[in-house]
């Protein structure tokens, strides 16, 4: 089964908590959260309206207290009107995509991240036909745009007193090979980070039928 992406949604506020739109994730196989806050507020977490654990993938943060996560959930519970939360004390952000087609129960098979530059540091899938996910904060008061090969799913910029500049963007590569994407954008305080998931593996067929002859 191919990886294909099944919904996108984003939300963000300057304190407390943000709850993006309800999306329909029915067919999902993972959903997966970046997250992005003021790390100096405090802590972090996402939760969603249908009750899926969420699993902390990987954090990073930026010697001004930017911080930028990943959250997931394989194999979750999905469906229409699907909301997602993330919480923090100060400028709380979120973007999450549901994608169908990825290994049941997957977790990264690569991560990797960079507190100071719009390059994530090179990394490599673990298998054939992973989805690569990459994320970007920043105080950019311009939209980031994504690197070479991905695809877009959501992006703001910069509001001072509101949120930190986001963005996510994703890529099914068929070879695995190393990775290194930059996000476009000008600001010198970024975070990056960019991690992979394997895709589910076709079940295979050990009976054998063998033709009886006579004669």
């Amino acid at each position: 089964m191919a990886i294909s992406l099944v919904a996108h949604t984003h939300a963000s506020a300057s304190t407390g908590s943000a709850t993006t739109v309800g999306i329909n994730t029915t067919g999902a196989s993972l959903l997966i959260a970046i997250v992005s806050w003021y790390t100096g507020g405090g802590s972090v977490s996402v939760s969603d309206s249908l009750g899926n654990a969420w699993t902390l993938g990987s954090s990073y943060a930026s010697s001004s207290d930017a911080g930028l996560a990943t959250y997931y959930c394989s194999s979750p519970t999905v469906g229409s009107g699907h909301t997602f939360t993330v919480a923090s004390a100060d400028s709380p952000s979120i973007c999450v995509a549901a994608f169908s087609g990825t290994r049941a129960g997957g977790t990264p098979d690569m991560q990797v991240g960079s507190t100071t530059s719009y390059q994530t540091g090179s990394g490599t899938p673990g298998a054939n036909g992973d989805l690569v996910i990459t994320g970007i904060q920043s105080t950019d008061t311009s939209v980031p745009t994504a690197p070479t090969s991905f695809t877009l799913l959501d992006a703001f910029a910069y509001v001072s007193g509101a949120d930190y500049a986001m963005g996510m963007a994703y890529y099914v590569q068929a070879t695995a090979a190393a990775l290194n994407p930059s996000w476009g954008a000008a600001n010198t305080s970024p975070v990056s980070l960019m991690l992979s998931f394997p895709k589910a593996t076709a079940a295979i067929n050990t009976g054998q039928f063998f033709p009886f002859f006579s004669g």
